[in-house]
């Protein structure tokens, strides 16, 4: 379960890492920065004429935002896409989705989980 735990700490270091302002982006506009790939202009107009063309209405960014604007606490259950990755040099790792699953979400393991992270943190 080595490998469990370090997918673990990579993904929280991930998420503690990034600064807000790329969190509040758009993914495309935070690609193209990383990337250096420029957007088309195309993409610049659609913005300008609809800010919110290509955000999900519903996610976890704007529920936290509106539930900080009436001065709750964000409650419930979150989805949260997790993508492992391997370099191309890298072994077939020997995980599961259910070891995934269970060490970053359910547990127990013995560092805690990204629930308790946040359920802490919170």
């Amino acid at each position: 379960m080595t490998n469990v735990r370090l997918y673990t700490r990579l993904a929280v270091l991930t998420v503690s890492v990034l600064p807000l302002r790329l969190l509040a982006a758009q993914d495309i506009e935070v690609t193209s920065q990383v990337t250096g790939v420029p957007l088309p202009p195309a993409y610049f107009e659609r913005i300008a004429r609809q800010p919110n063309a290509f955000e999900i209405e519903e996610g976890w960014i704007a529920r936290a935002a509106q539930m900080r604007a009436s001065g709750q606490a964000v409650t419930g259950t979150l989805p949260v896409v997790v993508i492992l990755a391997l370099f191309s040099d890298s072994r077939e790792p020997s995980i599961s989705h259910t070891d995934v699953q269970q060490a970053l979400f359910d547990g127990p393991t013995p560092n805690g989980t990204l629930t308790d992270f946040y359920r802490e943190a919170s």
